[in-house]
């Protein structure tokens, strides 16, 4: 599950479908607004872009996708689509300003938010599965089960 940061009461989730489902909490209910649709296997993983008109979604068919969320519409399709430079899908995403950074197996990617070129690959970063969680201004911390790091990127 995603929050959007905007405060709007926005929230995306990966259901292990091939969609993304956009909710809404209004009048203490929950309601389906959107979706984001295109990828061809389960999506595993969203993140929404700090300014929140963006949401980021990686998918077990390899690809990592960024739906433009800022008109209001019933389905977004991707604006913008790469593959993943690895043997195993991104299974975890955060937004670190206008980069996407994703984990897939014990290594980090970072693609540029708007084009998805790939920036920077960080490999072995850690000895297990990664998990990643956005930080404040160019930072991030990854995770696995035995250590945790901070990341600055440039």
């Amino acid at each position: 599950v995603a929050i959007s940061p905007d405060g709007s009461g926005r929230f995306a989730v990966a259901t292990f479908s091939s969609d993304v489902p956009i909710f809404a909490v209004e009048r203490a209910k929950l309601r389906k607004i959107s979706s984001c649709v295109g990828a061809k296997k389960k999506v595993l993983s969203v993140a929404w872009s700090p300014c929140s008109g963006f949401i980021a979604a990686s998918s077990e068919d390899m690809m990592l996708r960024v739906y433009d969320v800022g008109g209001v519409k019933a389905q977004y399709g991707a604006s913008t689509t790469a593959g993943v430079p690895s043997s195993a899908a991104l299974s975890s995403l955060v937004w670190v300003g206008d980069r996407v950074v994703g984990a897939a197996g014990t290594d980090v990617f970072v693609f540029d938010g708007a084009t998805l070129e790939v920036l920077a690959v960080i490999r072995d970063a850690h000895a297990g599965p990664i998990s990643l969680a956005a930080g404040v201004r160019n930072d991030f911390v990854s995770w696995s089960s035995n250590s945790a790091r901070l990341w600055k990127l440039q």
